[in-house]
């Protein structure tokens, strides 16, 4: 599958999700109202390039994001994929930039953004570059969230990688 293809499908699965969250027309409470704080979660993602995806390499990450709407905040990843450290490659990589959470609707937060990527091989050195990318919080009753995630990387000696991820996150 092609970058532009998943791309396109990232956004159509951000632009559903954000259709359907907008629909809730359930009342709030001050609880659901609280829009700003720490967004803190876990996520999976599936990496790819322009030869395709490939779903063996997926990644477990940890995410921190710095929720103000409108105003720019902190976006931080930390990831690994376990099947490389299976096969012996203990390579970690990581994200921090900025990004600029925009609120659409009642309970749907999309945050563009971008910043700095790294894979680092503890003893080997690392790779740097940067990143753009694209996510969507799906706000619940509760201070609970879906993140569904896009993003594109370019580091030194590794060009044009996307990363897609969907992961579960709490506002504190």
């Amino acid at each position: 599958m092609k970058v532009a293809t998943m791309y396109r499908l990232a956004a159509l699965l951000m632009l559903a999700a954000t259709t359907a969250a907008a629909q809730d027309t359930a009342s709030t409470t001050p609880r659901e109202q609280r829009t700003r704080g720490w967004l803190v979660g876990g996520a999976v993602g599936v990496p790819g390039s322009e030869r395709g995806y490939n779903p063996k390499l997926f990644t477990l990450a940890v995410q921190v994001t710095d929720l103000r709407p409108l105003r720019p905040g902190i976006d931080l990843a930390v990831g690994v994929s376990p099947r490389a450290f299976a096969e012996g490659l203990n390579a970690i990589g990581a994200r921090a930039g900025f990004v600029l959470p925009v609120p659409v609707a009642r309970r749907v937060i999309l945050m563009p953004g971008g910043g700095a990527s790294a894979i680092i091989v503890p003893g080997a050195g690392a790779e740097a570059g940067y990143n753009l990318g694209l996510s969507t919080a799906l706000r619940g009753r509760d201070n609970g969230a879906v993140r569904i995630g896009a993003s594109m990387h370019w580091l030194e000696d590794i060009q044009g990688v996307w990363l897609l991820e969907l992961g579960y996150a709490w506002l504190f």
